[in-house]
């Protein structure tokens, strides 16, 4: 009956060590910068959260109906005054936006700007965030 354990255990190590990073096929996805060009994972029900570093991005429609959003994006600015304090144009905060992933297959999530910061253009990939959710 031991060996039995031990290899119950053995097995449960080597499953759980082989799902890929940022897997969610239970609980619910958080996604940020982390998961730019990545491939995520999430079941049919789950919620997928995406925040974002700068109130400089904007969200783009889903690629397809997989996931549905749950409301519009919400814009969080950081505080003006007091310790971290942001000056004003400088894009500090977040913005999030929630979705339910309504059917099996694969969905493109994307968020673009044009402002990296002040007077600052972004050029190349710094302008672009996508990632890729499998529903399962």
């Amino acid at each position: 009956m031991k060996r039995l354990g031990l290899l119950s255990s053995v097995f449960a190590t080597l499953i759980l060590s082989v799902a890929p990073v940022g897997a969610a096929t239970t609980g619910n996805l958080s996604l940020s910068e982390a998961a730019n060009h990545q491939s995520e994972n999430t079941v049919v029900g789950r919620t997928v959260t995406v925040v974002l570093h700068s109130t400089y991005w904007g969200f783009l429609a889903p690629s397809n109906a997989n996931l549905r959003p749950s409301g519009p994006a919400v814009y969080h600015p950081a505080p003006r005054t007091g310790p971290g304090s942001c000056f004003p144009g400088m894009g500090c905060g977040t913005i999030s936006i929630s979705y339910r992933a309504q059917r099996v297959g694969r969905v493109v999530l994307s968020a673009s700007r044009t402002s990296c910061g002040e007077a600052l253009m972004c050029t190349g990939t710094r302008g672009r965030w996508s990632t890729t959710i499998v529903v399962r």
